[in-house]
């Protein structure tokens, strides 16, 4: 049995064509390069590889985006080709039975629908290199001061450009998502049937997207988190050993503190930047939306990695990004000698 209305599914079929164009305009084109953003080799190749993760890299947001593209993309060449159809089958329905009553000829012209394969390639996996901190650890004092004094505008714009595609691919989703309800509610039918599942199938995907989007731009947004805190615990180094009168002995000082920092605070720290996510695709466990992550959440992957908090902090990750480092920057301090000259 079949039962349609084709007014309805011309309708359906503009409101999937307009997510399309909605789900195009995300193509905003790869950022441009940024070769530093810190003088910090460990936090360069961090931040270095969000770029990727966002512009570049197989499985990267923009690829994901790309990936939605294609799949409504075949929904809407789909519904295309089957309103064709149907409407040929009602005008030559139309001329059988004014030929019954007629010489009116029969309508031989019928459109063939050869639907094509539904698009086959998937969202890949994110590809992460852990930052190696080892350069930090031997840098002289004033030199990590200058290395971590920028500013945060290339951090910042990635994590609003994530923030601006969870936002509309929300709303892509929604609009699609209501096609697809209004098509349950005005058809029957096997090929009805399939398309349904095939948005259904969409809508799923692109709002799990969203939400690791949302996640991700919230990632992002910790560099400048990661490096003022840093800078913090740095300038706190300095001042403790200021009082040192000897030259060599504040050297020793500063490059012990330097190394207490780097194992203590500084590679710790880098963990929140860690992509909790190894797919865009793929739902992170226990997490229902939003960008903050509790060491109650897990992350994705052929192993369940949890994430993980600072070395030697008690605090969540969410809190520990804002509050706890003072804890570490003391701790680096003291091993300065606390300023006292020898």
């Amino acid at each position: 049995m079949i039962s349609f209305q084709l007014k309805e599914l011309e309708a359906i079929q503009k409101q999937v064509e307009a997510s399309l164009r909605r789900t195009q305009l995300l193509h905003i084109g790869q950022i441009p390069a940024v070769a530093t953003y810190t003088g910090s080799p460990a936090m360069n190749l961090a931040f270095g590889v969000h770029q990727s993760l966002w512009a570049s890299q197989p499985g990267c947001g923009l690829k994901a985006c790309e990936y939605l593209g294609k799949n409504i993309g075949w929904v809407t060449d789909h519904f295309r080709q089957q309103t064709d159809c149907l409407d040929d089958q009602e005008r030559d329905n139309q001329h059988s039975f004014d030929s019954i009553n007629s010489d009116a000829p029969r309508c031989e012209d019928l459109s063939t629908m050869m639907a094509d394969t539904r698009p086959q390639d998937t969202i890949h996996n994110f590809m992460y290199t852990d930052p190696v901190t080892a350069a930090e650890a031997t840098m002289p004092l004033q030199a990590l001061i200058a290395a971590f004094s920028t500013d945060d505008a290339a951090p910042l714009a990635i994590s609003n450009d994530w923030a601006k595609v969870s936002t509309r691919l929300s709303s892509i989703m929604d609009q699609l998502d209501a096609a697809g309800r209004q098509l349950s509610a005005t058809t029957v039918g096997t090929s009805f049937d399939m398309a349904r599942e095939a948005i259904d199938s969409v809508v799923r995907t692109g709002r799990i997207v969203a939400v690791n989007a949302q996640i991700m731009s919230a990632t992002v947004a910790q560099f400048p988190t990661i490096r003022t805190a840093n800078l913090a615990a740095l300038h706190a180094i300095e001042a403790s050993t200021a009082t040192i009168t000897d030259p060599a002995a504040k050297l020793a000082a500063e490059q012990s503190a330097v190394a207490t920092f780097v194992s203590t605070q500084w590679h710790p720290s880098l963990e929140l930047v860690r992509p909790p996510i190894m797919n865009l695709g793929v739902p992170i466990v226990g997490h229902t939306g939003g960008g903050v992550l509790t060491t109650s959440t897990v992350g994705q992957g052929s192993t369940v990695t949890p994430i993980s908090q600072i070395t030697g902090l008690t605090t969540t990750v969410a809190s520990t990004a804002t509050h706890a480092f003072g804890q570490a920057a003391d701790a680096a301090a003291g091993a300065a000698g606390g300023g006292r000259s020898p």
